[in-house]
């Protein structure tokens, strides 16, 4: 019966570092594309090529695909409905918000930082007052603060593996 192995080397792989140039043309590329979002490899090769960097387009778009950036272009038929997807009614929108922890948002931002990016991940308790005006709940109960110390945890060790 053959048995699925990996090979030998998958137990020795230790990745590589990136190196400070790389890093240093990643976060122009960042820059360049927070000015420039319409802007895809090849205006980006440009545009870095006007200030001295020597990359090639595919280089720029390995760099690009790494960071999880993309060109904001017009795609064809956005604008019109898919008859096959279904619009799912808001579940809040019957409903009365008045105690808090009956409802949560969150929000998340993303931050760029001198060697990466940070994403900063915000979360809140919401509710109606008594004139039915939404509020939101400063304070969290002890529940609530592992949930929110789970998340802080986490995002305390991805700026920990990121930011050497």
């Amino acid at each position: 019966m053959p048995t699925a192995e990996a090979a030998r080397s998958t137990a020795y792989y230790q990745p590589r570092p990136v190196s400070d140039t790389t890093l240093t043309v990643m976060r122009r590329i960042d820059e360049l594309h927070l000015q420039y979002p319409f802007a895809g490899a090849r205006m980006l090769r440009a545009l870095l090529g006007q200030e001295g960097h020597t990359i090639g387009r595919r280089q720029v778009a390995t760099l690009m695909r790494r960071m999880g950036l993309t060109a904001i272009y017009r795609m064809p038929r956005t604008s019109q409905r898919q008859p096959a997807h279904r619009i799912y009614p808001s579940l809040l929108r019957q409903l009365t918000l008045m105690r808090p922890n009956h409802a949560w948002a969150a929000d998340s931002s993303y931050i760029p930082m001198q060697r990466g990016a940070f994403h900063a991940i915000t979360l809140s308790r919401t509710f109606m007052d008594a004139e039915g005006h939404p509020k939101s709940s400063g304070s969290f109960g002890k529940n609530d603060l592992s949930a929110v110390a789970t998340v802080v945890a986490q995002a305390e060790r991805w700026v920990r593996e990121h930011t050497v």
